[in-house]
């Protein structure tokens, strides 16, 4: 999971809320929520050490690896305050739907409109047209409240650099308002019909949520992480307490047990847990019972910690989290746009600290008025909110439809620097099952097929090239690709989903299975993001977002990427040696820091920003020494030929990453049309090397 996309939490949650004062009542009833109620500031106090996570955790501070885990203790705070207020309204018969929305309205949009505002200006003024264009889709899709659905669905393979998106975070506010459509009208109609057994019903609501989670979390990691469905347990979770079935603890020692334990099992996860931590999923359990625990031992009369959150410095932060959350990742965001590079931990840690000041207006001046029934009315409310609405969505449906607003930009440099998009390098997209009737053909597709190459989008972003070297030596050739798929069969990602490995390893062993039927292939050609898989981090990233594992495999681990990477290639190479056909591997392409497009053409908008974007020949190497030692072996052990792209990317101790101004990449490692057909010749040594012995085609010498 990419963490993608940054995890954030929401905490779009009632400071300064009534709460209840607990006392113990049997199962399956409730307390009197009506008569006994007082304020929380542990609960404020609380909600100021999941901000902090987050925001820590967003400033790149290591020891926050888990920090993104304040999205679970928001939401089980959230669940606990108002499912309070629903079931002291529904114990009262006060209960009103009208009432709730006009409550989550107050909350929940003059904040978020403010920041809406705002970031569609900047956006406007900052922003390529291509991410205005998707920046105007998020911003549509926050004002209906469905951004996690479209996070989720774009959070793929080529989804982009999360850090771009100013508002990625408001995919957790998606996640609760699509709650708060069903849970006011679930308790509702379980307090009318099944009070005596409430609890139950909700613990079994709980369980299926969480079972939910668990299962489609292994299966598809981005869903798992952005869905409504599986975060609802945690929402639940501070349902069932509210409740009031569990008994008062009496003893302040058991309460400060209690506490205790809870502050451990967050400190635990957000020091422990990374980016690589399946989750939602279990994992999150121990941050939403930690959190749970808290809240619990608070309501059964207080302890020590519950006292230290209540201080004023903690409940000042709990009281302008929302703000705060709101305006940090934004800020964030567009001040790495601006700059262009990454932000560097103490850049990011400013920026963290200065949004305190909009969070602080925010809260004092449009955050509070709009809570008071007596400074704005409903009517007034909603036509606000309506005609906010409006203007947001006129603005979104234009930077949508008129195709990020193109005009904004000098024309010569727009036309020169996105002439690598996306779809002008994907002429082929196989089907499944695979099959030569389904799978795309290089060359001359009138003779029969004598070779295959097999790979992932980097063969992909090849295919121009191989096509014309096919074509310029008459040969013909089946070209079975699929993006994230590495042409190593038996070696997967330990940390995709299910689902994911169960289509690689498919896809992988109908490819085999095609290869050994092929009479007339007898030379594969084998593509693929090779540095990936060996060293475990993205280029230029020591954070671990990609490791892999095999049969053999103990514990995964980036010091073992390097030697699962080394086995699966000496068992593929073997196998298909094996079958008698002659092997050729294409060396990765060099990668960039950067995305080559956006950055040149920022660098054009923003020319006081200027530096050297080209990785150095150096820099290749020492990515890639893992990789290169491998396949050095494997010509030393097996007729295996290897060609290497970087000796015409990098000919002066740079790689190039533009030529006359048009990117030779799409992004940061994937080659462009123009990039692929830099690498015609290099393709054409490709397809050429099962004639020729593997040590005469590249000496080690010329290699290095």
């Amino acid at each position: 999971m990419t963490l993608l996309a940054a995890p954030d939490a929401d905490p779009t949650l009632m400071t300064g809320i009534t709460t209840v004062e607990a006392g113990h009542v049997p199962s399956g009833t409730t307390r009197d929520q009506a008569s006994t109620v007082k304020y929380r500031p542990d609960i404020d106090g609380l909600r100021a050490v999941a901000i902090i996570s987050v925001l820590l955790y967003h400033a790149g501070w290591k020891t926050f690896s888990g920090g993104y885990v304040g999205v679970d203790i928001f939401f089980v705070i959230s669940g606990y305050l108002i499912s309070s207020i629903l079931l002291r309204e529904l114990k009262s018969n006060s209960f009103s739907l009208a009432r709730f929305y006009e409550r989550r309205v107050r909350r929940i949009f003059p904040a978020l409109y403010t920041i809406l505002i705002v970031t569609s200006v900047l956006a406007l003024a900052i922003l390529t047209p291509a991410d205005l264009k998707k920046f105007g889709v998020s911003l549509l899709s926050m004002v209906f409240f469905f951004s996690n659905i479209i996070f989720w669905r774009t959070s793929g393979y080529f989804g982009g650099d999360a850090t771009l998106q100013p508002l990625l975070h408001t995919w957790s506010l998606s996640v609760e308002e699509q709650t708060y459509l069903v849970i006011p009208l679930f308790l509702a109609f379980t307090y009318r019909y099944f009070r005596r057994h409430i609890v139950l019903v909700v613990l079994m609501a709980f369980a299926a949520s969480l079972t939910l989670s668990i299962v489609l979390t292994s299966m598809s990691p981005q869903a798992g992480f952005f869905l409504s469905v599986t975060r609802s347990w945690e929402i639940l979770t501070g349902t069932l307490l509210a409740l009031g079935w569990l008994p008062h603890l009496k003893s302040e020692t058991r309460r400060n047990v209690l506490a205790a334990a809870g502050t451990a099992a967050l400190a635990w996860t957000v020091w422990s847990f990374n980016e690589l931590t399946p989750f939602p999923s279990a994992a999150a359990l121990l941050p939403c019972l930690g959190a749970a625990a808290l809240i619990y031992a608070g309501e059964s009369g207080g302890c020590f910690l519950t006292r230290v959150w209540s201080s004023r410095p903690f409940v000042f932060i709990g009281a302008i989290s929302y703000s705060l959350y709101l305006w940090h990742w934004s800020l964030l965001s567009f001040a790495r746009y601006v700059v262009i590079r990454p932000l560097t931990l103490p850049e990011k840690t400013l920026i963290v600290g200065l949004s305190v000041v909009p969070a602080v207006l925010s809260w004092r001046f449009i955050e509070q008025p709009f809570r008071h029934k007596g400074a704005v009315d409903r009517p007034m409310l909603l036509k606000w909110a309506v005609a906010f609405s409006a203007v947001l969505v006129a603005a979104g449906l234009t930077f949508v439809r008129a195709e990020g607003l193109p005009q904004r930009w000098d024309q010569d440099s727009l036309r020169t620097r996105t002439a690598s998009r996306l779809d002008e390098v994907r002429p082929c997209q196989n089907r499944s099952p695979v099959d030569v009737a389904n799978l795309c053909r290089l060359g001359d597709s009138t003779v029969d097929a004598s070779f295959i190459v097999w790979g992932d989008s980097h063969a992909d972003a090849l295919f121009p090239a191989l096509d014309k070297a096919a074509l310029q030596t008459g040969r013909s050739g089946i070209y079975a690709g699929m993006d994230g798929c590495r042409p190593i069969p038996g070696v997967f990602k330990y940390s995709s989903g299910s689902r994911e490995k169960i289509r690689c390893a498919t896809f992988n062993d109908e490819v085999v299975e095609l290869i050994r039927r092929a009479e007339s292939v007898n030379e594969v050609v084998l593509i693929g993001r090779w540095a990936l898989m060996a060293q475990g981090t993205a280029y230029k990233s020591g954070d671990p977002t990609f490791l892999i594992a095999d049969s053999e495999t103990v514990a995964p681990s980036l010091e073992e990427n390097a030697t699962v990477f080394k086995r699966g290639m000496r068992h593929v190479v073997e196998m298909l040696t094996k079958m008698g056909k002659s092997v050729t591997i294409v060396a990765q392409v060099p990668e960039v820091e950067w995305d080559v497009p956006r950055t040149l053409l920022l660098m054009d908008r923003f020319k006081m920003t200027r530096f050297d974007i080209r990785p150095t020949t150096k820099d290749y190497l020492d990515r890639n020494a893992p990789v290169l030692a491998s396949f050095d072996q494997l010509k030393d052990q097996f007729s295996v030929a290897v060609v290497y792209p970087h000796q015409v990317l990098c000919p002066d101790g740079h790689c190039r990453v533009e030529s006359d101004g048009t990117p030779l990449y799409f992004d940061t490692d994937h080659l462009s049309l123009r990039g692929a057909n830099e690498l015609t010749g290099t393709m054409m040594q490709a397809l050429a090397a099962a004639n020729l012995k593997p040590k005469s085609l590249v000496s080690r010498e010329t290699r290095d």
